[in-house]
């Protein structure tokens, strides 16, 4: 039997392969190999990874990541028939695939992380087109991988996150057709990545892929340098849903004829988005299109998958998040140009008293140096040279205006501290009655004379301790200058905004404090630490403010004295790195925002100006 001789150029490596079975006899497919996996797409288990490209940072210590794709490739392997005219699809070794990968990793320090990929291939097919192609398999498992990741830099300190890799396959393949290699391949590479802003960022990874030499007729299947970039925007950022949308390009070269050959080309372009509906699972969908017609491009792709993230703190707390963001700096640099026509002319001293241009408001009459006002260029007399109205003869302070402030005003001098109380009176809230600065000048009253002042006590109205805040029983509060702190953390159940009953005692004491101080108006804030997703975590510290703010109301406080704010992982009070420092930053903070000063402001009707001036202690 023979075939008729066929010019045919491939959209694929394997495919130029095929150009020998067109034109020999059929046992010349002998020396057609189909140990080479057709599928290029990997899947990853890295959370914060762009869809299929790697992040710059490894998982934290103790943390187990879980991930499983699906892919569907239309027409990844493809054989043409080349003419005067263009190029003729004829066949298609491998016109649909199926495939799956399972995927996991477990970050055994801070700066070290294993893991594994598994992939199979659950359908395939193949178009003929008349031609004699190998038979694919229905079904099957490809190459087993293990993979390494080392932490190198963190964008914290050098502005970027670098990570180096290695990912080495083994040959368990259960099918020789186009499903996985026939040894062991190396690759090697590095990512490197960046957070922009809190709505964009970036990643990009560079690796050299080491495997067995393979020729298949006039095919040659052997080292590859390949490459990914992705970028993501968040759209919580811009006050959108909680989805990240994300593009990425993946690509693949021979590495001793980079880009010099069609066949041995891969390029791709995905877009797709992650979405998080829990801080420790998200979800991934979207679309490809091959950019190239080398070795496993497909027409089109569509995917979707899932990673899961388990840490010891997700398992105490719930909490989660995302690497810190990290917004850059901007310089603005302003360049201004004048024209020939706004050029003007050079400005003359027609009186002599050497001001010129706009510099002379009265460029006719001469200025008179006298010590007054003799930066105007015009005349004056010398009657009041600090223009408070007295004259200099009679002002025992000619050169430092008087205040005119209703307090020692014939002096014609500034009285800075009307009270002699340390408060300058532009500060002070009580400028004729001494008081302290930590109350903006005023008393600082202490209604039931326990020592503890009544901006700083629990129980203003009822004598007690220092210890005690202020009150006779033991306190879970305290009154600071700027927030009710709290003595115990705010309990919530795991991912959810449910406050649990052990903290109902606390949250008791903090109503109870806001009951005894009317005029105190606070914003709850919830904060989360770094595990999980971002716009998750913004959303779950909000829920657990608002599920603070209502259970005060319940008591009894009313709501327009409370706010309720989350602020996610963006105002860390501590290391996310470590298991402590991540509580630390799972918090509830009560932050005053107004009426915690205290200060008793005496009616002026019935306080008397001071007879005379205070004079300060020698």
């Amino acid at each position: 039997m023979t075939t008729q001789a066929l010019p045919v150029i491939t959209r694929a490596a394997l495919g130029l392969a095929l150009i020998g079975a067109l034109a020999v006899p059929a046992v010349a497919q002998s020396s057609l190999t189909t140990e080479v996996p057709v599928e290029r797409m990997r899947w990853i288990a890295d959370r914060d990874g762009v869809l299929d490209v790697p992040w710059g940072t490894v998982l934290p210590s103790l943390s187990l990541a879980v991930g499983l794709g699906v892919s569907y490739a239309n027409d990844p392997l493809t054989i043409y028939r080349s003419s005067g005219e263009g190029r003729e699809r004829v066949a298609a070794p491998v016109s649909d695939r199926t495939g799956a990968e399972l995927v996991a990793a477990l970050g055994v320090s801070d700066f070290l992380e294993f893991g594994v990929s598994m992939p199979m291939i659950l359908q395939q097919s193949s178009n003929a087109g008349g031609l004699m192609l190998p038979t694919t398999s229905a079904a099957a498992v490809g190459d087993l991988r293990v993979n390494g990741k080392l932490g190198l830099l963190r964008q914290r300190q050098f502005g970027f996150d670098l990570a180096a890799m290695i990912s080495v396959g083994f040959p368990t393949a259960t099918s020789d057709t186009y499903v996985g290699e026939k040894a062991p391949v190396a690759e090697p590479g590095v990512a490197i990545s960046r957070r922009f802003t809190d709505a964009w960022r970036a990643t990009a990874s560079f690796g050299y892929r080491a495997r067995e030499r393979k020729t298949s007729l006039v095919l040659i299947v052997d080292d590859e340098l390949v490459a990914s970039v992705g970028v993501g925007f968040r759209l919580a950022a811009v006050k959108g849903p909680g989805i990240e949308l994300g593009t990425t390009v993946s690509a693949a070269t021979a590495a001793g004829d980079a880009f010099g050959s069609f066949d041995r080309n891969y390029v791709e372009w995905k877009l797709g988005g992650a979405f998080s509906p829990m801080p420790s699972i998200s979800v991934i969908g979207g679309g490809g299109l091959g950019l190239a017609q080398g070795f496993g491009t497909p027409d089109w792709r569509v995917f979707a998958g899932a990673r899961f993230t388990l840490s010891v703190s997700d398992l105490l707390s719930g909490g989660g998040g995302g690497d810190e963001v990290e917004v850059p700096e901007l310089e603005l640099a302003k360049v201004g140009t004048i024209s020939a026509a706004e050029v003007k002319p050079e400005a003359t001293d027609d009186d002599g008293d050497g001001f010129v241009g706009d510099k002379d408001i009265c460029p006719n009459q001469a200025e008179t140096v006298n010590g007054y006002l003799d930066a105007d260029g015009c005349p004056d007399q010398l009657p009041d040279r600090d223009g408070d109205g007295r004259l200099d003869p009679q002002d025992t302070c000619p050169d430092a205006a008087e205040d005119l402030d209703g307090f020692a005003d014939d002096d014609g001098c500034p009285e800075l501290d009307n009270d002699g109380d340390g408060v300058v009176d532009t500060d002070d809230r009580c400028p004729l009655v001494a008081g302290v600065a930590a109350v903006a000048g005023c008393p600082d009253p202490d209604r039931d004379g326990d020592t503890v002042v009544d901006r700083l006590d629990n129980c203003p109205d009822e004598p007690g301790t220092v210890d005690n805040a202020g009150c006779k029983a033991k306190q879970l509060v305290r009154l600071t200058g700027d927030k009710i702190e709290i003595l115990d953390a705010v309990y919530f159940r795991t991912d959810k905004a449910d406050i649990r009953s052990k903290s109902f005692k606390l949250l008791d004491n903090v109503a109870k404090v806001l009951a005894s101080h009317p005029t105190l108006s606070v914003r709850v804030e919830g904060h989360t630490d770094d595990q999980g997703n971002d716009a998750h975590n913004l959303d779950l510290s909000q829920r657990r403010a608002q599920s603070v703010v209502a259970y005060l109301v319940k008591k009894g406080i009313a709501a327009e004295r409370l706010t309720a704010q989350g602020f996610g992982e963006t105002a860390p009070i501590a290391d996310n790195k470590s298991n402590k420092g991540r509580a630390a930053n799972r918090r509830v903070v009560f932050a005053i925002t107004s009426g915690n000063d205290g200060a008793v402001i005496p009616d002026p009707a019935a306080t008397p100006a001071p007879a005379t001036q205070p004079t300060q202690a020698p």
